[in-house]
C-alpha cells in the first residue's frame, strides 16, 4: 500500500497558498473600509455570541482556520490517493481450432464389414457412403481402410493419398462370416505409434452382423483405451444384439455408437461421425491467470469536508470582527 499525489497540480496549489497569504494583509483592511454587511441572519448569529472575546484572539482564530482551509484545499487539489495492490484470478476457457496441416496428421481408419450379408446393393451403397465420408474430412487427416469378413479381405494403410483409399474401397467384394478381432488388431498395429505423439486416433467401424469372436475382440479394446484410440461404430439393421455389441465397442473406447436401420441411412450416420471427429480437432484451453491490479482509494473527501468546515468558521469569526463576510 502506498500514497500518491497528483504532482501536476502542485504549482497551482502553491500559487493558491501565496495568494491566500497575501490576502491576509490586504483583504481584511480593504473589506473593513469598503464594506459594511448587515443582515437579519448576521444579527441572529451575533446575538448568539454570549461572550465577547478579544479582537486579537478572534483574529488569531481566523488566521488558524484560514491556514487549515488553505492546507485542506491544497490537499484536495493534489488529489491524494492510497494505492493498494490486489491479486485477481481470472479463469480463461476457450476452444481454439487447430490448423491440422501444421501438426501430425490425425489418423482415421475405416473398418468395413464385407461379409456375405453385405452382398448386392448394401455393399454398393456402403462403398459410396465410405467415399463420401472420406471427402467430408478436411486435409490434415490420414485415411486407412480395412475390409473384413471372417478375416481381413483388403487393407490400405494410413496415407494422405485419398484416391488410393477410394480405389481400394471400390475393389472389395462381399463374402464370408463376421470376425471383429482381425481388423481391429490390424488397425491397432497401425495406430499404436500415434499414442507416443499424444495424437488421438479414430476408427470408424461399420458392420451389419454379430461377431463370432466376442471374447477375443473385447480383449483388444483394452489396448485401444491404452493407446488413446477412439472407435465410432455404426450398426446397419435392427438387430438389438448387434446394436448393443457395437455400443459396447464405442463406449469402451470413448466413442459413440450409431444405428442405420437401413443402408440408405448410412451416409447420414457417417457424416455425423465426421462432424464428431472434426470436433476433436479443437484444442480446449483452460488457463488460470493471476493478475495483480492496483486499487486506488481517493483521500480528498475528508480534506474537502475540513475545508468547508474551516470556511464556515472563518465566515462566523469575520462576522464577529468586521461585520462582513470574508
Amino acid at each position: 500500500m502506498m500514497l500518491r499525489i497528483n504532482l501536476e497540480l502542485l504549482v497551482p496549489a502553491l500559487i493558491l497558498v501565496l495568494s491566500a497569504l497575501i490576502s491576509q494583509v490586504f483583504v481584511p483592511r480593504m473589506l473593513r473600509r469598503l464594506f459594511t454587511f448587515k443582515h437579519t441572519m448576521v444579527k441572529v448569529l451575533v446575538k448568539h455570541f454570549k461572550k465577547r472575546p478579544s479582537r486579537r484572539w478572534l483574529k488569531m482564530l481566523s488566521m488558524g482556520f484560514k491556514a487549515i482551509f488553505i492546507i485542506s484545499l491544497v490537499l484536495v487539489l493534489l488529489a491524494p490517493e492510497v494505492v493498494r495492490k490486489e491479486k485477481v484470478v481470472v479463469d480463461v476457457k476457450r476452444e481454439i481450432p487447430v490448423s491440422l496441416e501444421r501438426l501430425v496428421s490425425t489418423p482415421v481408419v475405416i473398418i468395413m464389414d464385407v461379409s456375405g450379408s453385405m452382398k448386392g446393393d448394401k455393399l454398393r451403397l456402403a462403398k459410396t457412403a465410405a467415399v463420401m465420408f472420406i471427402k467430408s474430412l478436411p486435409s490434415g487427416f490420414s485415411i486407412g481402410f480395412i475390409a473384413f469378413s471372417d478375416t481381413v479381405v483388403a487393407a490400405e494403410p494410413l496415407t494422405d493419398n485419398r484416391s488410393a483409399v477410394e480405389r481400394r474401397i471400390a475393389q472389395v467384394e462381399a463374402g464370408g462370416g463376421t470376425v471383429y478381432s482381425a481388423p481391429l488388431d490390424l488397425a491397432l498395429s497401425w495406430l499404436r505409434v500415434y499414442s507416443q505423439l499424444n495424437v488421438t486416433s479414430f476408427v470408424v467401424f461399420i458392420t451389419d452382423g454379430l461377431p463370432a469372436d466376442t471374447p477375443f475382440y473385447r480383449n483388444i479394446l483394452a489396448e485401444y483405451r491404452k493407446h488413446n484410440i477412439t472407435i465410432f461404430s455404426v450398426f446397419i439393421g435392427t438387430n438389438l444384439k448387434g446394436e448393443e455389441e457395437t455400443r459396447y465397442m464405442a463406449r469402451e473406447t470413448g466413442g459413440r455408437q450409431y444405428t442405420a436401420k437401413t443402408i440408405e441411412e448410412l451416409p447420414r450416420r457417417l457424416l455425423a461421425i465426421s462432424r464428431e471427429i472434426k470436433r476433436f480437432t479443437l484444442v480446449k484451453i483452460d488457463i488460470r491467470v493471476e493478475r495483480e491490479l492496483e486499487v486506488k482509494i481517493p483521500l480528498y473527501e475528508p480534506f474537502l469536508m475540513l475545508a468547508l468546515l474551516s470556511l464556515l468558521v472563518i465566515w462566523l469569526v469575520n462576522i464577529k470582527i468586521y461585520k462582513v463576510i470574508f
